[in-house]
């Protein structure tokens, strides 16, 4: 790791990502170390070598290696079959070696029939593709055989070079995957999910525009409708951008766990950790769980950032959960989380945006006004300097979480944050801690307090809201928007064509595929060809190199000492990988 004297190299001018393009040959050898990295064994891939008949023409390694290669070199082009087929075509005897593909394979029909097959071995347990629509008859799973979710992951973290370790943050959003089939039906409204707090209200008659064939909409295999031919799109909800209103759309949902920074650092990898494909409107806390049990080596991260989409989920769907894994988290709060409301034993104090206050809060302080897209940095600077002032009358934590998740705080006076005349310990405080006006016998500040689990689970966090830590933090996430922003535009493509296939297994294929080939464009650019998919050792990093813009993000301005640490992304030597 290089030091703090480390001179930076000059900004590269440019107005977008410079991609480096891959020949043939050395896009196919990054794929196959990728995938012999991976380790997928475990997978489809040795019940492919076992399974009795005939050997396929087009291997599902083959097809693996062929599929990743082919958005290596470059990411933006669409996922067409027919496209893949030409790719395969133009290798010479020696690539065809590399990619363990016979002289007379590689036709599109090869492509897509090793694809579907993968597809229907990788069908979860529980699938409705499991089932013989004919004969009723249940296809059983491989006992043994890792998950889809797995399967995908495995890939993913595997084109991530073992030199780099994950970041202190990493970041979780979902992005919407529209499906390629036509649509038969389009309400303006999703249809409602079962346990979802945070989707829209469900659409009223007056509200739907019934569009499309008879017949539909259809209700599909889970009981929710089903718009197109694409048996497994569902409806979403797409939030509002700078180039659409917020609307529904028929699809799936990609979430993308990402490498969001380190504090102090200034320069960081927005590498892509995991990946998880589902239906558009499924619940959001399980499809965050569920991404991170998936991960090969865990949750390896300090801290999780996440959007209002999961954090406003039941707490016992998500932040308990989180508890349990023992991962620490960072999110902000809906307008409907940010009210004032009394603790269960103690009346005298008060919840305000997942914080304890004691009564003595002054009233302007009580209700602190949200950051906003407009504001300025020296707005926001000021607006962080109340809720650092508003938690000198907080209680905080008098020891870790107890095994049923009760934790007890202890009071402002006596953990040393303020004066009051009800408590003789906190009158040898230093005069520059504020004075309360509290009557004898008529406040909590020197109280300790025991807070159910169930108190304000959903708005408490490690760091409280507002705070300059809290922002330091929480700032981090806009990672994955710059994550998704790679996979829409500027290193790969995701739009209702991007893809011509049905189906969430194997498009969950197609896409791990594609986060694999954005890591390899992105450490390719950062590091200008100098770090390879087998650098190992610290000492071959160079400087990151990065355009610079005009104002740096909060986490980068503060750091814990003195010394700016302003070398390249922390590595590691010796990765288990």
């Amino acid at each position: 790791m290089r030091g703090a004297g480390f001179r930076a190299p000059r900004p590269v001018k440019s107005d977008q990502p410079l991609m480096t393009i891959h020949t043939t040959r050395k896009a196919l050898s990054i794929s196959r170390t990728i995938i012999d990295r991976a380790e997928l064994d475990g997978g489809a891939l040795v019940f492919d070598r076992l399974r009795r008949g005939q050997c396929r023409l087009m291997s599902f390694r083959t097809l693996l290696i062929v599929g990743l290669a082919f958005k290596i070199q470059d990411p933006r082009r669409n996922w067409n079959l027919s496209q893949v087929a030409r790719f395969v075509h133009q290798f010479n005897r020696a690539e065809r070696a590399l990619a363990d593909l016979a002289d007379f394979a590689g036709t599109s029909d090869h492509i897509e029939t090793a694809l579907r097959a993968m597809a229907r071995l990788l069908e979860p347990e529980g699938s409705f593709h499991r089932v013989n629509p004919k004969t009723g008859e249940v296809r059983p799973r491989p006992v043994g055989m890792m998950t889809l979710d797995q399967f995908c992951n495995r890939i993913v973290e595997a084109s991530i070079p073992p030199v780099f370790q994950p970041a202190q943050v990493q970041a979780l959003d979902s992005t919407d995957v529209p499906t390629p089939a036509k649509k038969q039906f389009w309400p303006k409204k999703p249809d409602p999910v079962v346990d979802s707090d945070y989707m829209p209200p469900a659409p009223e008659p007056k509200d739907k525009e019934e569009r499309g064939s008879k017949g539909w909409p259809r209700v599909g295999y889970d009981g929710r409708l089903q718009c197109s031919l694409d048996l497994d799109a569902r409806l979403g909800w797409r939030t509002q951008t700078e180039d659409h209103d917020t609307h529904a759309f028929n699809g799936h949902d990609l979430h993308l766990l990402v490498d969001a920074g380190f504090v102090g650092y200034e320069t960081i990898v927005y590498f892509i950790r995991g990946m998880l494909f589902r239906p558009a409107g499924t619940y959001k806390a399980d499809c965050g769980i569920a991404l991170i049990d998936s991960l090969r080596y865990g949750f390896e991260a300090e801290w999780l950032a996440t959007d209002r989409g999961y954090s406003y989920c039941k707490a016992e769907n998500w932040v308990r959960r989180l508890d349990e894994r023992g991962i620490k988290y960072i999110h902000d709060l809906h307008a409907n989380q940010r009210r004032s409301k009394m603790p269960i034993r103690n009346k005298a104090a008060i919840w305000i945006d997942g914080v304890l206050f004691t009564s003595a809060l002054p009233k302007e302080l009580r209700k602190l006004e949200n950051f906003t897209i407009d504001m300025s940095d020296e707005d926001k600077s000021k607006l962080r300097e109340k809720y650092e002032r508003r938690m000198q009358y907080a209680f905080m934590a008098n020891g870790p979480v107890r095994p049923d998740g009760s934790v007890q705080l202890k009071g402002p006076a006596i953990s040393g944050r303020l004066r009051c005349p009800n408590v003789a310990i906190s009158r040898r405080y230093a005069m520059s801690k504020p004075e309360t006006k509290c009557q004898p016998n008529s406040c909590d500040c020197g109280s300790t307090i025991v807070v159910y689990p169930q108190e304000s689970a959903r708005e408490r966090q490690p760091m409280p809201f507002g705070t300059t830590r809290w922002a330091e933090l929480y700032g981090m996430r806009t990672a994955v928007e710059s994550a998704n922003s790679n996979f829409k535009i500027w290193r790969g493509v995701l739009h209702r064509h991007s893809s011509f296939v049905f189906g969430t297994t194997p498009n969950a294929i197609l896409l791990a595929l594609q986060c694999a080939a954005i890591n390899v464009s992105l450490f390719h650019d950062a590091y200008d060809d100098k770090v390879t998919i087998k650098t190992t050792k610290s000492e071959h990093v160079p400087p990151k190199r990065r355009r610079r813009g005009a104002a740096r993000a909060l986490h980068q301005r503060r750091a814990r000492s003195k010394k700016r640490l302003t070398g390249p992304q922390p590595v590691t030597q010796g990765r288990r990988r």
